[in-house]
């Protein structure tokens, strides 16, 4: 039952004929491709403005989806963003508490100094 919806065909059994089938298909879909290809040229060979236009707006459709990915702010970046921001915040704090530290170690030895000069 799970193997009904299975393309391949019962008529196939052994391999070399799974070979060309597979063979013949891979033909028929390089014919196709071919095909497409030269109908696409002579399109834009009858109309190279109309062809002009679709390229220019395939271009500004793929252009403004890129550029609104970009801009997009992703989910680990905004966390690295907010990371950051803390880490930021937190070397503005010891800093200041160093700052404040030294400037009390300055503050000791100048009273010691006092101190030993009276």
């Amino acid at each position: 039952m799970a193997y009904e919806s299975t393309t391949f065909s019962p008529e196939v059994e052994t391999m070399s004929q799974g070979e060309q089938a597979q063979q013949s298909m891979l033909e028929r879909a390089k014919a196709r491709g071919t095909e497409t290809l030269e109908d696409t040229i002579d399109l834009i060979r009858r109309h190279p403005g109309r062809a002009i236009a679709i390229a220019v707006a395939v271009g500004a459709a793929l252009g403004a989806i890129a550029a609104n990915s970009l801009m997009e702010e992703s989910e680990p970046q905004r966390t690295f963003n907010k990371l950051s921001a803390v880490g930021k915040d937190v070397w503005a704090n010891v800093k200041e508490s160093a700052e404040e530290a030294l400037s009390s170690a300055r503050d000791a030895v100048d009273l010691m100094l006092e101190r030993v000069k009276l």
